[in-house]
C-alpha cells in the first residue's frame, strides 16, 4: 500500500494500522479488496464516494 506524505502527517500510525486491519477484515464480504477499501474509506473517514 502506498501512503502519501500528506496522509502520513494527517493520521497517526495507529489510525492507519486500524484502517488497514479494517479493510483486511472486511474484504471477504465484498467483491474485491478495492471495494472493501472504498466502503471503509467512506464509513471511517467520511470521504465522498469515489475516494
Amino acid at each position: 500500500m502506498v501512503v502519501s506524505i500528506t496522509m502520513t502527517k494527517r493520521y497517526s500510525s495507529e489510525v492507519r494500522k486500524r484502517a488497514v486491519n479494517l479493510v483486511l477484515e472486511t474484504q471477504h464480504g465484498h467483491a474485491s479488496q478495492w471495494k472493501a477499501l472504498q466502503i471503509c474509506c467512506i464509513s471511517v473517514f467520511k470521504a465522498p464516494e469515489g475516494c
